[in-house]
């Protein structure tokens, strides 16, 4: 039989989309505003120059979990 159950699901405001854990949410937001500073830029071909944060930023894995962190200290300031 099919019920109806409410449950907590997070919506990150910049990627416009809702997740099921906390986590995933986090996880997105942060990436999220780190594109949004650095975007990714195609391989062009007459010049063979392509740019990704991941590869090009120094310490990239860094950035990601202190963007991480601060994410999910202003989710629990906002609750």
């Amino acid at each position: 039989m099919i019920s109806v159950e409410t449950r907590t699901v997070y919506h990150s405001s910049i990627k416009g989309r809702r997740y099921l854990h906390k986590r995933s949410a986090i996880k997105a937001e942060a990436l999220a505003i780190i594109k949004k500073k650095y975007p990714d830029e195609p391989f062009e071909h007459d010049t063979g120059y392509s740019f990704n944060w991941q590869a090009e930023i120094p310490r990239s894995n860094v950035l990601f979990r202190r963007m991480c962190r601060l994410v999910s200290k202003s989710l629990k300031d906002n609750q």
